[in-house]
C-alpha cells in the first residue's frame, strides 16, 4: 500500500486539469470523539457523508471526467475517518491501494504544495473540494480540520480561514480555479472575535504569477452564510437523539 495524497497520475501534455479532495469525517477532539474535548467545540460532532462524498468524486474524476480542453491529470485524496489508522483509498481505474493522509492542518498544507507542483503551467486548471465543518465570522469563514481542537491554548488553530486560502490560491501558477465548499456557515461570536484566525494552508505569493494574466477563480458554498449544510443538520439530529436516549 503506497501512502500518498496523490492517488492518480496521467501524462497530459499541454493543459491539464488538477483535483485536490477533502473529506472530513472524524473530528476527535468534537462531540463523540475519540479524544478530549475541544475547548470551544460549538456543539459540533462527528459526521459520515463528507468522506463518501470525497471518495465518490474522486472515483467520478478518475473514471468519468470527460474534459478534451483540459484533461485530468491528477488527483489528490484526504480523508479523515474513524480510527486511529489512516484510511486507505483504492484507485478504480488502476487497482493501486493508498494510505491517505488524515487531514490536520499540517498534512493537508503538505498534500496541496505537493499537488500545486504537478501543475505544468498557467494553462493548467485546479479545483479544489472540501467536506466537513464549517463555522463563519463577520465576513469571513472557516472550516475545520481533523485536528481542531487539539490545543486548548490555540482553540481555533486547525481551520481553513476561507479568505486567506482564496488570497494563497490566487497567486498559484493555474490560471482557472474552482473551489468547493461543502460545509456549514453557522455564524458564532468567538469565530467573528477572531476573524483573521485559522490557516490559509499556503501563503500568497505575488512572485509565482509574475507577468501572467489574471486568475479566474470561484468559490461556491453549499450553504447560505448563518446557515448549516444538510450533513450537519443530520448529524445534529443524530446527536440530539443520542443524548436523549441516554447513549
Amino acid at each position: 500500500m503506497t501512502r500518498s495524497a496523490l492517488v492518480h497520475e496521467t501524462d497530459v501534455q499541454g493543459a491539464a486539469t488538477h483535483v485536490f479532495l477533502v473529506g472530513i469525517a472524524d473530528y476527535p477532539h468534537l462531540n463523540a470523539g475519540s479524544g478530549a474535548l475541544a475547548k470551544w467545540h460549538f456543539e459540533l460532532g462527528q459526521l459520515s457523508s463528507t468522506t463518501a462524498s470525497a471518495r465518490g468524486l474522486a472515483n467520478w474524476f478518475i473514471t468519468g471526467f470527460d474534459c478534451q480542453v483540459r484533461p485530468l491529470k491528477s488527483v489528490s485524496l484526504i480523508l479523515s475517518e474513524p480510527g486511529a489508522a489512516a484510511a486507505s483509498y483504492t484507485n478504480p481505474a488502476t487497482g493501486a491501494v493508498y494510505s491517505v493522509p488524515q487531514g490536520t492542518a499540517i498534512e493537508t498544507r503538505d498534500a496541496l504544495i505537493a499537488a500545486l507542483a504537478k501543475v505544468g503551467g498557467p494553462d493548467d486548471q485546479f479545483i479544489f473540494y472540501f467536506a466537513g465543518h464549517g463555522l463563519s465570522g463577520g465576513v469571513n469563514d472557516f472550516y475545520l480540520m481533523r485536528d481542531f481542537g487539539v490545543d486548548h491554548n490555540g482553540p481555533l488553530d486547525a481551520m481553513i480561514n476561507y479568505s486567506d486560502l482564496m488570497a494563497g490560491m490566487r497567486s498559484q501558477l493555474p490560471s482557472q480555479q474552482l473551489l468547493v465548499f461543502d460545509g456549514c456557515r453557522d455564524v458564532n461570536d468567538r469565530v467573528e472575535a477572531n476573524q483573521t484566525g485559522g490557516t490559509g494552508l499556503i501563503p500568497a505569493d505575488p512572485m509565482i504569477r509574475l507577468g501572467l494574466q489574471s486568475v479566474l477563480q470561484c468559490g461556491v458554498h453549499s450553504a447560505e452564510r448563518d446557515a448549516l449544510s444538510p450533513m450537519a443538520r443530520r448529524a445534529r439530529r443524530a446527536s440530539a437523539l443520542r443524548r436523549s436516549s441516554g447513549r
